[in-house]
């Protein structure tokens, strides 16, 4: 052992983490340790590590086997997603030991640098010869070779066509407007870079909330808000992945979505269609619903934004929460408000199974999306023009002496309505001014010249010329 280790010399080097990958796929036992232990094995080979520097070499790669069982449990054993999610980190090097046996007598080598041209030419002739010049001699020997060498470099350098996941796809599908047939019909002529139909359905299906939170009637579709929101949170999460990577564990754990909410009711033309109770009708609706508005880790007084609604007044991101055949009316918006704000109460943390260091994401509602009409009815305003903030009319804003306190309660609709301010309300009460009158100088400078004297000359010279 001891004359081993005086005729080896060790070095460090860099080495990337792809190529172990690569020697780690190489094995073919299907037990992840037997496939970790089989890299290590080979990779001694490769070193030419002695048996007393096995201890050395382990650990090098401590760090690394350890990052490859977490990602390649994680990725579900498969290669090609395993390639995709790591790609940066398999990119990167990790200094690892070789070593090289001094057995041979003589002279010590050199570096190829530091050789003669007639050394680095005597080294060179093996490659010389089984490479450029073999492939230049083949090239020429026949008036076709040359073709098909360029026909085959040129086979290599086309980019490989992207094919399109279920989820790509289904974006195409929804921001295009295709129809089932349209669909098929561009599946069947681009050779397979779009997916089938049916699986642009089944990624459909997974858009949706668990059917078991799922309620329907006849005239009401309701879902329950907790289960709307872990799906809303675990759907974010997984578009979000790439940057949920680079999080720490402290965030990850301390996620909060914060969501806007609101109610509302319109008229519509009635269907002819026919209900088991003939009391219902559906010539109005009612609707209350909400819109994901930001993703943050919120950790003591630091927040760090991970994902905004990029247009939180479009319907894009907008999720219903019950729709029912009803009437607006001030009972029916007070109930719907307490129907939502009871679930809001009783929410839960949304824990995220499918990241291997635990995701944990709470939820914050805000009362936002809601019209004057509905702030009036949850704060009983019953005129249209007085304030539901401090409960003022217009006439009342002008005296300054006798303020109204404001009602914390009303401010967590967030809208503010103009009339709330005392100031800007006087300028709105203030007259129009009329504007000034034209002088008489200015009104003539528009109006047109006399012509009478010029048509009398013109008549008077036409005459005179039929007389001559």
């Amino acid at each position: 052992m001891e004359s081993e280790a005086r005729d080896s010399t060790s070095n460090v080097i860099q080495t990337s983490r792809k190529s172990l990958y690569m020697i780690f796929k190489e094995s073919p036992a299907k037990n992840l340790d037997d496939k970790v232990s089989f890299m290590e094995n080979k990779l001694r080979e490769m070193m030419k590590c002695p048996r007393n520097e096995f201890q050395t070499l382990g650990h090098d790669l401590r760090h690394f086997k350890s990052d490859l069982k977490k990602r390649w449990v994680s990725c579900n054993y498969i290669e090609d997603r395993f390639m995709k999610k790591n790609e940066r980190w398999l990119s990167n090097s990790i200094p690892v030991h070789t070593w090289k046996q001094n057995t041979k007598p003589g002279r010590p080598s050199k570096d190829f640098q530091e050789l003669t041209d007639r050394s680095k030419r005597r080294k060179t002739k093996q490659l010389r010869n089984a490479a450029a010049s073999k492939l230049i001699k083949d090239a020429t020997s026949s008036p076709t070779r040359a073709k098909r060498y360029r026909k085959v470099i040129n086979t290599t350098l086309e980019p490989k066509i992207k094919k399109y996941t279920p989820d790509e796809a289904l974006r195409i599908f929804i921001e295009g407007g295709f129809t089932r047939k349209q669909w098929e019909l561009l599946h069947k002529s681009t050779k397979g870079i779009f997916p089938c139909y049916t699986l642009i359905r089944e990624a459909k299906k997974l858009c949706y909330p668990k059917p078991e939170a799922i309620q329907v009637t006849e005239t009401c579709v309701e879902v329950v808000l907790q289960d709307l929101l872990d799906h809303t949170a675990k759907r974010l999460c997984l578009y979000l992945e790439d940057v949920l990577q680079n999080c720490t564990t402290k965030e990850l754990k301390n996620l909060e979505l914060i969501s806007k909410w609101g109610c509302d009711g319109s008229h519509q033309t009635p269907y002819q269609q026919k209900f088991l109770d003939s009391s219902h009708d559906d010539s109005h609706i009612f609707q209350s619903s909400l819109v994901p508005l930001r993703l943050q880790s919120h950790i003591g007084n630091k927040m760090k934004t991970l994902w905004q609604n990029p247009t939180p007044s479009s319907t894009r991101f907008c999720r219903p929460i019950r729709i029912r055949f009803l009437h607006e009316t001030v009972d029916i918006t007070n109930d719907e408000i307490k129907y939502v704000e009871d679930q809001t109460k009783q929410l839960v943390r949304t824990e995220i199974e499918n990241h291997y260091r635990g995701t944990f994401v709470r939820h914050t509602l805000l009362p936002t999306m809601v019209d004057a009409k509905i702030c009036n009815a949850a704060t009983s305003t019953s005129s249209t023009m007085r304030c539901y903030i401090c409960g003022k009319t217009s006439k009342a804003f002008n005296d300054l002496e006798n303020l109204n306190a404001e009602d914390p309660q009303s401010l967590r609709f967030g809208l503010l309505l103009l009339t709330s301010d005392p100031f800007i309300s006087c300028l709105r009460k203030l007259n129009p001014s009329k504007s000034q009158p034209f002088m008489r100088e200015t009104i003539e400078l528009f109006e047109p010249e006399e012509l009478d004297s010029e048509v009398d000359q013109l008549t008077s010279l036409a005459y005179s010329d039929e007389s001559d």
